[in-house]
This record gives C-alpha cells, sequence and structure tokens, in this order.
C-alpha cells in the first residue's frame, strides 16, 4: 500500500460540479419565476390600499359651507290657456257657472294710443236666474213672483265677484289695462285685462240682471280696415264721443252699429262711384224706401224692412 495515498485530500469530482451547476441554474430560474410574483403582489397591494383609502374618504363626512335656503316665490299659473273660448271655459269653471259661450263681433277696446280699436271672440253671461242663455251665480234673492230684487244687486254686492275674476286673470298671466278699466255712464263697471295678443273684457251691471258679461278676443284686422273705411262717413265731423261699429260688409253694402250719443242705432251705407255713403240711421228695422232705391241686399238688412217711414 502507497503511505501517500492514504494522506491525499479529496478533491471534488466531476458529480458534485455537476450538483453546484444545477443547483445554480435552478436559483436563477426560481429568480426568474419571482419577478412576476413580486410585480403582482405589488399590484394587489396598491390596489387593497387604493380601495382603503376610497372607503374612507366615503365614510367621512364632507362638510361645506350650506347655501341659504330660497324661498319660491308663488308663480303665476300657466298663461297658455288657449283660445279665447278656452280661458272662458276655464273662467267658467273657477266661477262655478255653466254659460253659452258665444261669438261676439264689434267689442271695442282703447289701444294704447287711445284709439278704439275693434275685437273679435267669445263670450258668456251671467245673472240670477237660468236660461237658454245664461247661468245663475251667487245667491242674490229674488222677488216673490220670481224677478230679481235689482235693489240688492249693487256695486258692493258684486264685488266678490269682481275679486274673483280679478284673480282668475292676474295668477294667469294677464295684466289689468287701465285704459278699459272704468265705469261707464254710471251703469255699467268694465274691466279690461290683457296678454300679449289676446284681450278681455269683463263688464258688471249693478241692478240689472243678468247683471255680467264676460268676452275674450282678438284684434279683428277685417272690421278694422272696414272702420276706417266707414267711420269718417258715419261720423264725419270725428266726434270722440260717437263710436262706430262695423258688423258687415259685402260688396259694396255695409252695415252696423253706433255708439255714444245715439245708443243702439244702426247705420246702412252704400258705396256708390267708389265712394260710402250712408243712406239710413235709426233705432227700428230699415225703412223699404232705401232698400229698394239702393237694391240692399237681404244678407246686409235682414229679410223685413218697414214701409211706415
Amino acid at each position: 500500500m502507497d503511505i501517500n495515498n492514504t494522506n491525499e485530500q479529496p478533491q471534488p469530482n466531476q458529480s458534485s460540479s455537476q450538483t453546484q451547476s444545477l443547483l445554480s441554474s435552478i436559483l436563477n430560474q426560481r429568480g426568474n419565476f419571482l419577478i412576476p410574483i413580486a410585480v403582482i403582489f405589488l399590484i394587489v397591494i396598491v390596489g387593497v390600499f387604493a380601495y382603503y383609502l376610497g372607503t374612507t374618504k366615503n365614510s367621512r363626512p364632507i362638510i361645506t359651507s350650506k347655501a341659504p335656503q330660497q324661498i319660491a316665490s308663488p308663480s303665476p299659473m300657466s298663461s297658455n290657456l288657449g283660445s279665447p273660448e278656452q280661458i272662458l271655459q276655464s273662467l267658467e269653471k273657477t266661477l262655478s257657472v255653466n254659460s253659452p259661450i258665444t261669438d261676439q263681433k264689434s267689442k271695442d277696446w282703447t289701444s294704447s294710443d287711445r284709439q278704439i280699436v275693434p275685437l273679435k271672440g267669445k263670450s258668456f253671461g251671467i245673472g240670477t236666474f237660468k236660461n237658454a242663455y245664461i247661468d245663475k251665480y251667487g245667491n242674490f234673492p229674488n222677488l216673490p213672483d220670481g224677478n230679481s230684487d235689482l235693489n240688492k244687486i249693487t256695486k258692493p254686492s258684486l264685488e266678490p265677484l269682481r275679486k274673483q275674476v280679478d284673480s282668475f286673470f292676474i295668477n294667469n298671466g294677464f295684466t289689468m289695462d287701465t285704459l278699459n278699466t272704468k265705469e261707464i255712464t254710471g251703469f255699467e263697471n268694465l274691466y279690461g285685462y290683457t296678454l300679449e295678443d289676446t284681450y278681455c273684457l269683463v263688464s258688471l251691471f249693478p241692478q240689472s240682471d243678468p247683471f255680467g258679461q264676460f268676452f275674450c278676443g282678438v284684434l279683428d284686422p277685417d272690421e278694422l280696415n272696414w272702420r276706417k273705411e266707414l267711420v269718417p262717413v258715419i261720423n264725419p265731423k270725428n266726434d270722440p264721443n260717437i263710436f262706430v261699429s262695423v258688423s258687415k260688409l259685402i260688396g259694396n253694402y255695409a252695415t252696423g252699429g253706433v255708439g255714444g250719443y245715439a245708443s243702439g242705432a244702426v247705420w246702412y251705407a252704400v258705396k256708390i262711384d267708389g265712394k260710402w255713403k250712408e243712406v239710413w240711421t235709426g233705432q227700428n228695422i230699415i225703412s223699404c224706401t232705401p232698400v229698394k232705391q239702393y237694391n240692399i241686399p237681404k244678407e246686409i238688412y235682414g229679410n223685413d224692412c218697414s214701409t211706415n217711414y
């Protein structure tokens, strides 16, 4: 036996070298595998932290300066009530009446430049009784014979009605028109309301029955043009106390009314050689003499004329 061999230190063999190389490779692979895991772990941590901050923020009371509470002022009812007839239908509901609403022409309105302009529209009436033309309003006393006690129908007794009507129009956007709100000859109390191109007139008549008339309408352009032609003929002196209306104009023939000094009068005019001529005015039916002389058609004067004058 060789003694030198017994004293020789063991040397790493090929097998141990391969083992170290394999271990190093595994460690390198594990390091590469841990990187994405670490990244995912960091993302999860950041997400959890962000969620925690969000929930904490939302759970905290938010303190802000509170704006003073504003009390809304009462706004008017809808001003878009529709046509004149629809306005009157709404007014009837307010007054708890159901009168027939009929056509009406030649209603006068004083414009802002103090000119009398014609209106056309709808109207209804009320009184202390009900029939085919009007409806009953209120509890005014009646006499034993069924007639109204006109002494009880005074301006103060009609004041609740006036306030009810005034509230209706104002709350629906209308404005009271001062030029058309007045007392006429101590008999009629007139109240005017306007909204854009709609005009409403309320007439209350103390010591009268029926005692209320309600009108809503628009400007009548046809009659406005007719009046420009015929007013100088019927009222040549331009008397401001005389109001001329035109109810019909057919071809060369026209008729209408006169208000003022000759209240209730009716006039007839014929156009001759391009100029209008007044041929008859009166409070009765027209005489047959001008009817025959000027061949006035029945569409203008009606079916009857008088042979007495």
